[in-house]
């Protein structure tokens, strides 16, 4: 730290005191010739490079001679008008402290922390009555040039981090931004360029690494409760000594007293989060990812100070959500590897419905909760955000297997008790041929059983299904209620995404049948080829939906409709357009109404943003109400527990239902076992992969479709699929076969490349239907 003088001994002061004849009422005239005379004196006898920092100095001290401090009378620096001892001569006093400061080192500012003029070199007649050093001084050039010179005034430079960074007055009064000084907003990129000097120099590093573990330490002791002291963790989470695990205590420090702060301060400090610069923001979220990550491998387990840091990053995550959609963090930014890689879920999700289960036993007793410890029933389910899709997809078929397993467990109760036959599992009999109505029956008929383990069966086919079946009939009625040709949805052919058709003239029966068929996939963790515009998903989850949507639903419409709100003409004349809107059914023209007598009011300039709300929400909502009640009642007939989906953001719940959209087969051929002979140096094996890259798209669908009965990607990608080719004898005229249930390829020895492409492709081109594979 640097070597300070006690402000309060007059007997150890400046170079040289001054004489008795020197001395006077502390005159106040700034155009006084002896000061102008000494200024200059000492220019010269500095470098040039430092004449800034000399009239820093000058301007500090003659302002603390001055006007002295906010610490009025009892304030015990000598050196400060507040002193009433003090008789020197002010210009020339300063100019002896400023001499004093440059050659030795020492200073001699007042012990508290307010304002300093931090606009002096840009406007030099700025004026502050509370002058005393603050870190304000470093978003001027002073503080870069004390840096660059290296010499005594590094002292100086360490002085101002330790006393900025010891109290939380003075950070609560540092980095505002000089168009705005009285206010609580914080001049980022000034502290960011702070931050980068002193990260170059190791002495002022160390220095403030060590002033914020004692100033966090001792905030952790106190509950916030002042909105505007809330701008101090701002200060110190943009801190990049932070990442660094050495000083993951200070940050736990910082989390509890976050924590522990009341409501309106968290709102506060949410609000600063979702101000910050976008780069700046993603930084302090990648300090809470760094701590949560170093905490959990360096530990094993989880303890109260990953929960501290999760529940911040809640708060980060919640203003996230909140900024601009130029400005936001893609969600993946809040997913932490480490917790997604060696969190045990299965554990994690047991604590997390046991939580559930004991508020929902307390609510229904309209008893209060007991008091607990924060970290009591502590679970990652609890903030999704921090789990990757995988992870969800995961918990939810844990929740799953616990549904399976009691019905499992009641079925067998059932017979044993009452002799009456019950099935085991849900199994599903349909007939190839009938495919739609036998599975619509067979559902209506078994809608008790649909949280069962599935099992489908093909009428009059062989085979016992162990998965692979399963994921054909899912694949072939989803295919079929899908086709344009059946009229329950219509295709959009700028996205190429299914929407409900309005005019429909299936029953809700077929409505309900698709939320039933998506429910089950979700449920046994099959993937489907199922094209919905997100909307869907949104709509599934309750969010509301917005003309975004829309856009991205239909952007042909979602234009038009752009153009016309920002049409600059008469509207009325140019798109002669009434509150009435048409769509095409099976080649006939159907007006809706978007308000009562639509057809008769016209589209003006001042009502043309209420006929495009209008529109969204009959596009969205109104119009295809009733089939979408029906696709829910379907859904919710197999996924009904608002827990589970609520795990899941939109975007997530479409990975789930169909899967990533990367066919990534250099992922899929690093990820691939050999068995039975072949290695992946063998000459057939690396024709084989060779012949399957060179595949078209859908080529390759076909290709995963025979491999693993589905020509969808699992959601962490082609890599995360345990596929295995296994030799199959030598060269011979047979096809190339598989065992769709564990992702097993029965492969010859094939002696040419063309031969191996040869029969590969007439295998995928004709494997449909189990009797074939």
């Amino acid at each position: 730290m640097s070597d300070l003088v006690d402000s309060s001994d007059p007997t150890n002061p400046v170079d040289s005191p001054m004489s008795e004849s020197q001395r006077d009422e502390r005159p106040n005239d700034d155009t006084n010739p002896a000061k102008q005379q000494a200024e200059k004196t000492i220019s010269i006898k500095v470098p040039k490079e430092r004449k800034a920092l000399v009239e820093l100095f000058l301007m500090t001290f003659r302002s603390q001679l001055k006007d002295g401090c906010k610490l009025g009378e009892s304030c015990n620096n000598y050196y400060c008008a507040s002193n009433p001892n003090l008789k020197e001569d002010i210009n020339a006093l300063a100019i002896q402290l400023t001499g004093s400061a440059l050659n030795s080192g020492k200073f001699h500012f007042c012990n508290c922390t307010n304002d300093m003029l931090a606009q002096y070199l840009d406007n030099p007649s700025t004026t502050n009555n509370h002058v005393t050093p603050h870190f304000l001084i470093v978003q001027s050039k002073t503080f870069e040039t004390a840096f660059a010179l290296q010499t005594k005034e590094s002292t100086y430079i360490e002085d101002l981090i330790q006393r900025v960074f010891s109290t939380e007055e003075s950070l609560i009064h540092s980095f505002k931004p000089s168009s705005s000084p009285s206010s609580d907003n914080i001049d980022f990129e000034g502290l960011e360029r702070v931050y980068e000097l002193i990260s170059k120099n190791e002495s002022a590093t160390k220095t403030l690494t060590e002033a914020i573990a004692e100033y966090t330490k001792n905030q952790s002791a106190k509950k916030l409760t002042q909105v505007n002291h809330v701008r101090q963790f701002s200060i110190i989470l943009q801190c990049p000594q932070l990442m660094e695990p050495t000083t993951h205590d200070s940050l736990n420090h910082i989390n509890i007293c976050i924590l522990s702060s009341n409501k309106n301060c968290k709102i506060a400090l949410e609000n600063t989060f979702k101000e910050m610069p976008k780069d700046i923001f993603k930084r302090v979220v990648s300090v809470y990812q760094q701590f949560i990550t170093v905490q959990l491998y360096l530990r094993g387990f989880i303890d109260v100070k990953i929960a501290h840091a999760t529940r911040v990053l809640e708060i980060l995550n919640r203003a996230n959500e909140s900024r601009s959609i130029f400005d936001k963090l893609p969600f993946q930014e809040f997913n932490n590897d480490a917790v997604n890689n060696i969190v045990d879920l299965k554990q994690d999700f047991n604590r997390w419905m046991s939580g559930i289960m004991e508020k929902e036993r307390f609510a229904s007793s309209n008893q209060p909760m007991p008091k607990k410890n924060k970290f009591d029933n502590f679970a990652f389910c609890n903030f999704p955000f921090i789990l990757d899709t995988a992870s969800k997809s995961k918990v939810l078929q844990i929740d799953a297997g616990k549904h399976q397993n009691e019905e499992l467990r009641n079925a067998i109760v059932t017979q044993f008790f009452t002799q009456q036959t019950s099935s085991l599992y849900l199994v599903l009999r349909v007939v190839r041929t009938n495919l739609i109505y036998t599975a619509l029956n067979e559902i209506i008929n078994k809608k008790r059983d649909l949280k069962k383990s599935l099992k489908v069966q093909f009428v009059g086919e062989e085979g016992v299904d162990q998965g692979g079946v399963q994921k054909e009939f899912f694949q072939l009625i989803v295919r079929q209620i899908f086709d344009v040709n059946y009229g329950m949805f219509e295709l959009n052919a700028d996205t190429r995404n299914f929407w409900f058709n309005c005019n429909s003239f299936e029953n809700d029966d077929e409505f309900m049948l698709i939320g039933v068929i998506i429910g089950l996939a979700i449920y046994n963790g099959v993937i489907l080829d199922v094209r919905f515009p997100r909307v869907v998903y949104k709509k599934i989850l309750g969010e509301n939906v917005t003309f975004e949507d829309l856009q991205d639903m239909d952007p042909t419409l979602a234009k038009g409709l752009i153009q016309l709100l920002e049409y600059e003409g008469n509207v009325e004349e140019t798109f002669c357009r009434t509150f009435q809107v048409e769509t095409e059914a099976f080649g006939k023209v159907v007006a809706h109404d978007l308000v009562p007598g639509g057809e008769g009011m016209m589209v003006t300039d001042k009502n043309r943003q209420d006929y495009v709300d209008l529109y969204v929400e009959w596009r969205l909502e109104t119009s295809v109400q009733k089939q979408f009640d029906a696709f829910m009642e379907g859904f919710q007939m197999v996924l009904n527990d608002d827990h589970i989906l609520k795990l899941f953001k939109p975007e997530e719940l479409e990975l789930m239902v169909c899967g990533s959209p990367e066919f990534d087969f250099d992922a899929l051929e690093r990820s691939t076992k050999y068995a039975d002979g072949f290695v992946k140096e063998d000459e057939t094996i690396v024709n084989f992969w060779q012949v399957v890259k060179s595949f078209s798209e859908q080529d390759k669908k076909k290709f995963l479709a025979f491999c693993t009965g589905s020509d969808r990607v699992p959601i962490k990608g082609l890599g995360n699929l345990q596929f295995v080719i296994i030799k199959n004898g030598d060269d011979s005229e047979r096809l190339p076969t598989a065992h769709t249930c564990f992702n097993y390829l029965l492969l010859p020895k094939y002696a040419t490349k063309e031969k191996l492409r040869e029969k590969l492709m007439s295998a995928i081109e004709n494997f449909e239907g189990f009797g074939l594979k």
